[in-house]
């Protein structure tokens, strides 16, 4: 419970300070734009994830998302993101378990500038089987490449919970 207390806070404090600039590429998906990315995860074990997100307009990205948490679960997304600002989106679902029923899952992100390049981001998504808390930072390489260093955790209600660093790379079109 102190974890999730900790996370409230860091994601909270992140909104506060969040501005009104573009933030990186990776999480502000232009109208037209698409992302597709890889993480590798250390959640208690070595974990894969994959992802594509596309901006269908300017405040609408639709997206998938796959994660292999190796032995524990599978977990399979289908979502879309509405911004309400540059830096602030909301999420709405489907989050798909190969060890139970598929639910419906929203969530919140931010991001703020650190630099020219670098942005940090933190995001929580929440159903009745699980809540996912994600933080990190975000370098854009050049116009199309960028890096992710985070630190992610599923509170899972029934089963392990796995937590750990993720590190990523992916390419915007």
């Amino acid at each position: 419970m102190n974890r999730k207390i900790i996370a409230g806070l860091a994601f909270a404090l992140l909104v506060t300070n969040v501005s009104l600039t573009n933030a990186a590429p990776v999480k502000n998906i232009d109208q037209g734009q698409t992302v597709a990315g890889y993480n590798y995860y250390d959640l208690d074990g070595s974990a894969h994830g994959i992802y594509l997100e596309h901006g269908l307009t300017d405040r609408v990205i639709v997206g998938t998302e796959y994660i292999d948490l190796k032995h524990s679960q599978h977990i399979f997304d289908v979502y879309g993101k509405y911004k309400l600002d540059p830096n602030f989106l909301v999420n709405l679902g489907i989050r798909d378990y190969k060890h139970s029923s598929s639910k419906l899952t929203v969530g919140l992100e931010a991001t703020t500038p650190l630099s020219d390049v670098i942005d940090g981001y933190a995001g929580v998504k929440y159903n009745s089987n699980e809540t996912e808390f994600k933080i990190g930072i975000g370098h854009m390489l050049n116009e199309n490449w960028g890096l992710d260093l985070n630190y992610s955790w599923h509170d899972f209600d029934h089963g392990k919970n796995v937590n750990g660093l993720g590190v990523g790379v992916n390419y915007s079109f």
